[in-house]
C-alpha cells in the first residue's frame, strides 16, 4: 500500500474501526468489543454498542471481520453477535469425528470441507438480499480476495461509491455475497463467484485491514483518520520448528499473519500524529479457526477477559477520544 505523499489534515476528526480475520475466534473480537462497550458506556446491548459504533466513520473487516463489521454497520447489538456466533460454529463447525469421512468427499468433489450453504443460508436469515450500498448508519469496506486471473488481487466490497480508488472494489454486492467470499478461505469453504469474478477469504491478502483502512479513508475523506482502533483475534505462541508435512500450516500462517502489518501501521501512525490502538491477546492466536469444543472457546473467552482487564490504562486514553 502506498501511503506517501497522503496527509493527516489539521483538525480532521475522522475515527475508523477495524476487524482482523480469524475464523471461530471472532467471538473474541466480540469480548473485547463487549469489554469496551461496558467500560466506556455501561453495557454491550443496544445501548453500548450504538454508542461506541457511533464513533466511527469507517469500519473495515476481513474474514470473520466481515460478519461483525457488517453487523454492527447495521446496528446489530455486541450480545445478538455473540448469540449468532455460537450458533453457527456449532452449525458449522461441529467437531465430530464421523464427519470427517463425508467432509474429505465433500471438500475432493467441490473444495467444501465445510458445508458453506450453512453459512450463507444462516446469512440470508438475517441479511436477506440487502446490498452494501443499503447500509447507511456508517461507511463500511470488507475485504476479499480476486483469484479470477493468476495473479491474486485484493478487491473490497463498499458500502460507498468511490470514483478513483488505488484497490479495485464495488458497492453492488449483496450483504450475504460479501461476507460469504470474505469468509471463504481455502481448505475450508469453496470459492464464491459474483460477477464473473472469483473471491475467496479476504484473509489470503489483507487479514488485519487497517493499512488498507488508513488508504481509503484518505480516497474517501481527503486526509488520514486522527484516530485508528484495531482489533486482532489472537497472537499465536512461538513454538519449535515442525515436520515438513508442517509446512502448509506454516504458509497459511505467513499469509494470515497481522502482526507485520501491525508493526507497519503503528510505526506509520506515531510518524503523522495518528491515534492507533490495538487490542490483540496472546494465549489464543493458537486456537484453531474451526474450533467447536465448548471448553476450548470458554477459556479462550476468559483469556481475553483477563486480557482486557490489564489494558485499563490504555482504555483510558481510548476514552478522551470516544467520549
Amino acid at each position: 500500500m502506498d501511503l506517501r505523499n497522503k496527509t493527516l489534515k489539521e483538525g480532521t476528526n475522522k475515527k475508523i474501526l477495524c476487524l482482523d480475520g480469524g475464523g471461530i475466534r471472532g467471538l473474541f473480537t466480540l469480548e473485547i468489543l463487549k469489554y469496551l462497550a461496558i467500560k466506556l458506556y455501561g453495557n454491550y446491548d443496544k445501548y453500548g454498542t450504538n454508542c461506541l459504533i457511533s464513533n466511527f466513520d469507517l469500519i473495515c473487516g476481513t474474514s470473520t471481520g466481515s460478519i461483525i463489521a457488517t453487523s454492527l454497520a447495521l446496528g446489530m447489538s455486541i450480545v445478538e453477535l455473540i448469540k449468532i456466533y455460537k450458533d453457527i460454529g456449532k452449525n458449522i463447525f461441529d467437531g465430530s469425528y464421523l464427519y470427517i469421512p463425508y467432509r474429505i468427499c465433500r471438500y475432493i468433489t467441490n473444495g467444501d470441507y465445510y458445508n458453506s450453504k450453512i453459512l450463507e443460508e444462516y446469512l440470508c436469515t438475517i441479511y436477506k438480499n440487502t446490498k452494501m450500498l443499503d447500509i447507511k448508519k456508517t461507511k463500511l469496506f470488507i475485504t476479499l480476495t480476486d483469484i479470477t486471473n493468476d495473479r491474486w488481487g485484493l478487491y473490497l466490497s463498499r458500502s460507498y461509491n468511490l470514483n478513483i480508488s488505488q484497490i479495485p472494489g464495488d458497492s453492488n454486492m449483496t450483504i450475504v455475497k460479501t461476507i460469504v467470499g470474505s469468509c471463504a478461505a481455502p481448505t475450508y469453504f469453496k470459492s464464491i463467484v459474483v460477477n464473473d469474478k472469483t473471491f475467496v477469504d479476504g484473509g489470503c491478502i489483507c487479514n488485519n485491514p487497517s493499512e488498507v483502512g488508513l488508504l481509503e479513508t484518505h480516497d474517501i475523506f481527503d486526509t488520514f483518520p486522527r484516530l485508528v482502533l484495531s482489533i486482532g483475534t489472537g497472537i499465536p505462541t512461538n513454538k519449535k520448528a515442525g515436520y515438513i508435512n508442517d509446512l502448509p500450516c506454516k504458509f497459511i500462517d505467513i499469509a494470515t499473519n497481522t502482526e507485520l502489518v501491525e508493526c507497519r501501521v503503528r510505526n506509520f501512525c506515531e510518524d503523522i500524529g495518528i491515534n492507533y490502538f490495538r487490542f490483540n491477546p496472546n494465549g489464543i492466536g493458537d486456537i484453531s479457526l474451526d474450533e467447536s469444543r465448548d471448553y476450548v472457546i470458554e477459556n479462550g473467552e476468559i483469556i481475553t477477559y483477563n486480557y482486557m482487564r490489564k489494558q485499563d490504562d490504555k482504555i483510558n486514553k481510548l476514552k478522551n477520544y470516544l467520549i
